[in-house]
């Protein structure tokens, strides 16, 4: 592995780095747009200029910030470099350049410290700060496609995308070492692990030191991965992505087939939304044909860029301005036009995904309204806004029909036949909480506090409605039975957990309360003493270097230890073997147990119920949760839609 110091703290000047040629100005128009509009900091873009028009056309307009370098600079006494240019197609030779212009602007700038490379394709919509935080880290910043399941084979194209990239000086050696490369073989076909310029950063996290993986879902939102994220708009015009504000996309299938069409994924393989075609595409829309007008007010005949009207099919969702909206009317369009805020028409085609099951912005119901009847309530705590839950909450209604489904969240929102409460009503001990919770994990301090918490704004609520039992559901699970009749065939018991992470779990007011007073009480410095099991099992871990992180799953594994419940571990394999069934700890795994495709257990459904396959020997073991952890999120609204319509037999 080579060794690279570590990224010192930047100060003063940011410096950027782009190439495009006329095909993508109207792009890097709309990129420079937005980096001015959103970067808070000094800052200096260095734009390579592909071709002379594209240099003249930017040297006219004198946009401040911006440094332009001709292409012919760059390649200027590279013999290695220009040969590549007259044996590889276009798109090939761009993607060959771009370590070398990385290269040659730090070269030609000795003030430089940090630079950070951009596509040209990519806008900005906020502060580009927290990528900086991340950064600072190390000497080299990556970011992960972020694949969702069905997307997995995508990663033949490389694990990382060279969309936004940062390099300290003294990460010469890592761009150096990827030049070379680039020169030996850079083409636009997958081949031995390599593709273009992007699948040589597949084993950067283990060939260099100092690489750091950007974790900021917001930063790299892109057609690949948008689906498995939801995103909102606060009544300041912020867009955020499950919660986290949204930094910048991608458009990397992004059409413009005339100054007033507009395609936003050419690629069939990607959907959209008419979410997505408001809040992300339609800013870009806007930008792109600012960038056309600003571009004609140098050269008024400008047009190149653009793609062939014989792209759009009737499969496409398309924008359009009104003016070309209105020329349509009468005309035989196979998609359906919607508005989509004044001036602007999106032509919707099955491309579009109907909207998520958030039905309306309703407000949030008071407790008081709350009737509680039937079996044990189903509850769900859930901070932020993620698709996935949404149908956990849906999901549990179906399995459950005669027990309230009740959500704690701090969202408003109506899904039908669920009690939506605000968490905040029940979170005062929760609160309390976080003045004495110390922060021993790998996991963000949010989200292991929150894992934490849950527990004690179930308690609360329980207190409230005077609750003996509830059956208790993380928001990433699907139920695929009735959570009642299950419990029921374990007999007399205090709780009964899903292994131990508890993502589905039967609780008695009994058992949470001493759930959450061995919290309260470890962290409160009382369960520390060498008697105190918690201490014991932990030094014990720690004596024989084995890993122990201080978060609620540790708590659970040691319940039978620590406590007089009778508990039950549901994680097993139960029944005859026509019967048996488990209840899912992890969707992406363990692999082992069941065969595994694309990452994730390979399933086979049987009257709208999911069975996993055996590895050992093929057999079929029904599912009756599905814990979609990471990124198989992405796949709950899947398999939500495959159990609809009544196609599911209890």
């Amino acid at each position: 592995m080579i060794d690279l110091p570590g990224a010192e703290l930047e100060t003063e000047l940011r410096h950027y780095c782009t190439y495009f040629d006329r095909n993508y100005l109207h792009k890097g128009l709309c990129l420079i747009e937005s980096l001015r509009e959103h970067e808070s900091r000094p800052y200096k873009l260095h734009v390579v200029c592909m071709d002379e028009i594209t240099r003249l056309i930017l040297e006219e307009l004198s946009i401040p910030n911006l440094n332009l370098i001709p292409m012919h600079d760059v390649e200027r006494g590279d013999a290695r470099l220009l040969a590549c240019k007259h044996e590889r197609k276009v798109v090939e030779y761009l993607w060959t350049c771009t370590p070398t212009v990385i290269l040659r602007v730090l070269e030609r700038d000795s003030s430089i410290r940090r630079l950070t490379y951009l596509d040209s394709d990519l806008f900005f919509f906020s502060s580009p700060d927290p990528i900086f935080q991340e950064a600072e880290q190390g000497s080299v910043l990556i970011h992960d496609h972020r694949f969702p399941p069905s997307k997995k084979h995508l990663e033949k194209f490389g694990k990382y995308n060279v969309g936004l990239l940062s390099f300290t000086r003294e990460a010469i050696g890592v761009l150096d070492w990827w030049r070379e490369r680039c020169l030996e073989w850079c083409y636009a076909v997958p081949e031995d692990g390599k593709f273009g310029d992007q699948a040589y950063l597949n084993d950067w996290p283990t060939r260099f030191k100092g690489v750091v993986d950007l974790k900021h879902i917001g930063a790299g939102l892109a057609p690949w991965n948008h689906a498995q994220y939801e995103m909102q708009q606060d009544k300041d015009g912020r867009i955020s992505v499950d919660g986290l504000p949204l930094i910048f996309y991608h458009y990397h299938a992004f059409k413009t087939l005339s100054r007033e069409c507009y395609l936003p994924l050419s690629n069939l393989d990607y959907d959209t939304s008419m979410e997505l075609l408001r809040l992300v595409f339609l800013p870009y829309v806007q930008a792109t044909l600012r960038a056309i007008d600003k571009a004609r007010e140098i050269a008024p005949d400008f047009n190149v860029g653009f793609s062939a009207a014989k792209e759009l099919t009737d499969n496409h969702t398309f924008i359009v301005t009104e003016g070309f909206h209105s020329r349509l009317k009468g005309q035989p369009v196979g998609q359906s036009p919607q508005e989509l805020e004044a001036g602007w028409f999106a032509y919707i085609s099955k491309q579009t995904k109907p909207e998520k099951l958030l039905l309306k912005e309703s407000g949030v119901r008071k407790s008081k309204e709350l009737k509680i009847s039937g079996p044990a309530p189903i509850v769900m705590v859930n901070f932020g806004m993620q698709e996935h839950f949404l149908y956990a909450a849906a999901q549990a209604r179906r399995m459950a029909p005669n027990a309230n489904v009740v959500l704690l969240c701090d969202q408003q929102l109506a899904i039908e036949g669920v009690d939506v409460l605000p968490v905040d009503e029940y979170s005062a001990s929760a609160q309390a909480f976080e003045e004495i919770y110390s922060h021993q994990s790998s996991a963000s301090l949010w989200l292991e506090l929150t894992r934490f918490k849950r527990w004690l704004i179930l308690k609360e609520f329980m207190s409230r409605y005077r609750l003996d039992k509830i059956v208790h559901l993380d928001s990433d699970v699907l139920l695929f039975c009735d959570p009642h009749a299950a419990f029921a065939q374990l007999g007399k018991f205090e709780y009964a957990l899903c292994g131990a992470s508890a993502h589905i779990s039967m609780l008695s007011n009994a058992a949470i309360s001493e759930i959450c007073n061995l919290f309260v009480s470890f962290f409160r410095n009382k369960e520390r003493e060498v008697s105190s099991p918690v201490t014991q099992y932990i030094q014990r871990r720690r004596e024989t270097n084995r890993e122990c992180e201080i978060g609620d799953k540790l708590f659970f594994e040691l319940l039978p230890f620590i406590t007089d419940m009778n508990g039950h571990d549901m994680s097993g394999l139960r029944g005859r073997k026509e019967e048996r069934y488990c209840f899912d700890s992890s969707f992406s795994g363990p692999e082992g147990v069941f065969q595994i495709e694309n990452g994730v257990k390979k399933l086979k459904w049987i009257a709208g119920a999911p069975y996993g396959i055996l590895e050992q020997n093929g057999e079929l073991v029904r599912l009756k949760c599905i814990h979609y952890k990471g990124a198989s999120k992405g796949l709950a609204r899947v398999h939500f839609e495959m159990t609809g319509d009544g196609a599911f037999l209890p």
